[in-house]
């Protein structure tokens, strides 16, 4: 019985473990300004959809496991959320500006800021807003580019940051 235990205890972290060799991993990081509260809501990337808490200002998701490669991070934002409040009905699609490498044995970190994301409010025109909401947000209460408000920029001096 000793002997079971102690092969348990060797072989069941290992078989156990969500990462295999060659994997790679992710973590997204919210890092709009605590002066513009945003919610990190959902993110798709690399085939991988993160989808559950809501990334607060400030916070990093647990880390998830995708294939190794590069490719933009898609993701959907709630303008004005703060923890403790009640999602908008609708939700904005932005990608990331630049494209993020996953490498294998590595963690990359996708941020999502004014500076580094790109949607509406960041130049995106509306064909490629709404390829980006059917292709990775379909199912999701996303809301019409035209629609679309881009608060917080015009006082927080992200206007110009956004379109760097």
């Amino acid at each position: 019985m000793t002997k079971a235990l102690l092969l348990l205890s060797i072989v069941l972290p290992c078989c156990t473990s969500s990462s295999r060799a060659g994997d790679a991993q992710f973590v997204v990081q919210n890092r709009f300004p605590a002066t513009t509260p945003v919610g990190i809501v959902k993110v798709s990337y690399r085939g991988v959809v993160l989808q559950g808490n809501v990334i607060a200002n400030g916070a990093d998701s647990p880390a998830m496991v995708v294939s190794p490669g590069v490719d933009p991070a898609y993701a959907l934002l709630a303008f004005g959320w703060s923890p403790g409040a009640t999602l908008p009905a609708r939700l904005v699609a932005v990608r990331t500006k630049d494209l993020q490498p996953a490498v294998a044995g590595t963690t990359t970190p996708v941020v999502f800021s004014f500076p580094s994301h790109f949607g509406k409010c960041a130049g995106m025109t509306k064909d490629e807003y709404t390829r980006v909401t059917a292709s990775y947000f379909a199912s999701d209460p996303v809301e019409d580019y035209d629609a679309v408000a881009c608060p917080g920029l015009a006082d927080s001096g992200a206007d110009d940051a956004a379109r760097d």
